[in-house]
């Protein structure tokens, strides 16, 4: 059964990240780096220390535990998350857009896992990694996707599907698994320069069993009625094959 596992994003604004787990296989969406909402232990005047700025956020709570992504590399005896969970390359991980809050952990993946984003987002990347603003931990190898293409994931499918965003190269996803299809949009726009690109996506995805978001405003006047909560999101189903209900991580 196909599950969704919400490790990021959750009462937050960005640090996007979505599993899904289908039999071995597993698609990340997103890897963003946590934007705290109080204090930054890691802004200056604290001095980080790169070699062990990873595993110093997983000790404080600054990244999530994410299982059998992060390079052992970067994490010494004792530390959480060493041992990968299966084949490290039955998961793969897919960026909607360069913004930190939905890439910045991406430089501390295992070398196995492949690392995805739209060829403009890549080209973003590399520029700035050119002129010392690279992620933290280094670049991965980048995997650069076009408008529109498939990428098979063991029995899931991944499609990349452009949006409209004050950043190049951002998209959302389409993916099929066994048990329903989740459509993600990454951040997305409908009145910036290229609406045309956001509403293509809406038809692309339209039936999709799973939709998810970032609603950072969606509405200027409350809504009537019961807010929506993070748990309903992370549950929604179309009803023709359940989805596995999963608690917020």
């Amino acid at each position: 059964m196909a599950s969704i596992e919400f490790w990021g994003g959750l009462g937050v604004i960005g640090s996007s990240k979505i599993m899904i787990t289908d039999g071995d296989d597993r698609v990340l969406l997103d890897i963003g780096l946590d934007i705290p909402s109080g204090a930054n232990l890691f802004r200056a005047p604290v001095r980080i220390r790169p070699e062990r700025e990873l595993a110093d956020r997983l000790r404080v709570g600054g990244a999530p535990a994410l299982p059998g992504v992060y390079d052992p590399a970067f994490l010494r005896p004792g530390d959480p998350l060493g041992d990968p969970v299966g084949d490290p390359a039955a998961t793969r991980i897919f960026v909607s857009h360069p913004h930190i809050d939905h890439v910045g952990l991406a430089g501390w993946v295992r070398p196995e896992i492949g690392v995805y984003a739209h060829t403009d987002a890549v080209d973003l990347l590399d520029a700035l990694r050119a002129n010392g603003l690279g992620l933290p931990g280094g670049d991965p190898a980048w995997r650069r996707l076009s408008a529109g293409e498939v990428v098979e994931v063991g029995a899931m499918t991944v499609q990349c599907i452009l949006v409209d965003h004050d950043v190049p190269g951002a998209c959302g996803y389409l993916v099929r698994t066994g048990d329903g299809v989740l459509a993600y949009t990454g951040d997305i726009r409908f009145h910036g320069r290229r609406p045309e690109l956001s509403e293509a996506f809406v038809e692309a995805v339209r039936g999709a069993d799973v939709l998810v978001t970032e609603g950072t405003t969606l509405s200027f006047t409350p809504p009537e009625g019961p807010p929506r909560t993070a748990s309903t999101k992370a549950s929604l189903s179309s009803g023709r094959r359940p989805w596995k209900r999963m608690s917020p991580v």
